[in-house]
């Protein structure tokens, strides 16, 4: 596996935010590239990593090997917002403790749940919860990964003489939403996307924990704790300088008509009938969508068609096996192909999508870049 960097990732238009240098992760197949050799595109979920050992050392060597073709896995703005980061104490946490529990002034989260345990608290009540933060990244939910995913696709091309009818997405979970977004703005550029339980829209309590009650848990020295992420999101507080507003929710909805143009893209969704983060109705009513642009295919995943192996649960994501759902697909597709090699940087592709009251505007150049700007 090897390790890329871009300097200059694409620019943050919604928040400001400054970018750090983007990083990749390429895996060559074991005999080397040839002229039929393609490209696919692992699109981690949440609390996943393109360089955890799962997807390093077994998904993508496997995929690589099999199907002839370089795996890549991008370190996209905003994944590891699900890891836990650097835990903040907001002031009134600190003294809620001290006069519950008589906890002595001290911001070492080891001293305060040892402390705790002595008293025999073996869990803080929802209402004391600490904020995990990383740096300078927020939850973009989709855009700025959908982004960065087209920058590592320039950069690539640039680098590596691709098969460019063999440019392949497999995604799982918030994967999934990225390559809806990544197919949105390119709609002549990918063979095949392969979609496991991917959402359809933002999600908003993902965007601010705290306006919606969310909580996510973890244990520390037996105490356990609940955080939230920190985020510049405001869904409910129109004033907020952060505040999302409709037009950053359309460019995210993978159900809007007018944000697509036909391609040669095939899709292929699996998702549970059960999923409780994305209902089966959604995700339906994504599909006929795009079924009106492209050749996609949905299965809906009942209770009786989880096996153990290729489906473990009905819950969302299903605990699939992701070479299994890749193998699955290709018995049926087996080169994943189009029949072009244009990609919409050779196209120079220009498109303009309306949000309402801001337009997304983006084009593509024959030297794999690309720019895009609110109008």
């Amino acid at each position: 596996m090897e390790r890329l960097l871009i300097e200059n990732p694409p620019s943050d238009l919604e928040l400001n935010f400054a970018r750090e240098p983007l990083q990749y992760f390429l895996t060559a197949p074991m005999d080397g590239p040839n002229r039929k050799t393609g490209l696919i595109f692992n699109i981690c979920g949440f609390g996943q990593r393109p360089d955890d050992v799962y997807f390093a050392d077994k998904l993508a060597p496997y995929l690589s090997n099999k199907y002839n073709c370089y795996c890549v896995g991008v370190a996209y703005f905003g994944i590891l917002v699900k890891f836990i980061g650097k835990l903040i104490a907001l002031p009134q946490w600190k003294e809620s403790l001290f006069n519950l529990y008589g906890l002595p002034p001290t911001d070492d989260l080891g001293e305060i749940t040892r402390f705790l345990r002595a008293k025999g608290v073996a869990e803080l009540s929802g209402e004391f919860p600490l904020i995990s933060c990383f740096g300078g990244e927020y939850q973009s939910f989709g855009f700025l990964p959908a982004l960065d995913h087209i920058a590592v696709l320039g950069d690539i091309l640039r680098r590596y003489d691709i098969n460019r009818k063999r440019l392949i997405i497999l995604s799982t979970s918030c994967g999934g939403h990225i390559a809806g977004m990544m197919l949105k703005l390119m709609s002549n550029t990918f063979s095949t996307i392969i979609d496991n339980s991917g959402f359809v829209r933002t999600e908003l309590p993902q965007l601010n924990n705290m306006e919606f009650g969310a909580r996510h848990w973890f244990k520390h020295n037996g105490v356990r704790i609940c955080r939230v992420e920190k985020t510049p999101w405001s869904v409910k507080d129109s004033s907020s300088q952060g505040f999302f507003k409709p037009e950053f929710a359309a460019i995210r909805d993978l159900t809007l008509q007018s944000h697509y143009r036909p391609g040669n893209t095939r899709v292929y969704g699996f998702h549970s009938a059960l999923d409780e983060l994305v209902p089966i109705e959604d995700k339906e009513l994504h599909f006929e969508t795009l079924q009106k642009f492209y050749d996609a295919t949905l299965v809906r995943v009942e209770r009786g068609d989880i096996d153990g192996k290729l489906f473990k649960e009905i819950g969302h994501g299903m605990g699939a096996s992701l070479r299994g759902v890749f193998d699955l697909v290709a018995e049926t597709d087996p080169l994943m192909e189009r029949n072009q090699t244009e990609t919409d940087f050779e196209m120079n592709t220009r498109l303009s999508l309306n949000c309402g009251a801001i337009n997304y505007a983006f084009s593509f150049s024959d030297d794999f870049s690309f720019k895009h700007a609110l109008i």
